[in-house]
């Protein structure tokens, strides 16, 4: 499922449940962030978040960024 964190629209408790994983999980880095996303958004960048759940608890995932450019 792909989702724009800049997007009113988008349930902020996912990105919310996202971020805390990230804030517990020491190995990530900020660039995992739904802030960092939304930054990015206003350089073009655009993102999608595929996230691992297992029994309603997050397990892993990422939040992939994609640049388009003219060759």
């Amino acid at each position: 499922m792909s989702e724009d964190v800049s997007d009113p629209s988008v349930p902020t408790d996912r990105w919310k449940a996202w971020d805390v994983f990230l804030e517990t999980t020491p190995q990530t880095g900020f660039m995992q962030s739904s802030w960092w996303a939304d930054f990015r958004v206003t350089y073009n960048y655009q993102h999608f978040a595929a996230i691992l759940k297992a029994q309603g608890a997050i397990i892993g995932g990422a939040v992939v960024l994609k640049y388009s450019y003219a060759p």
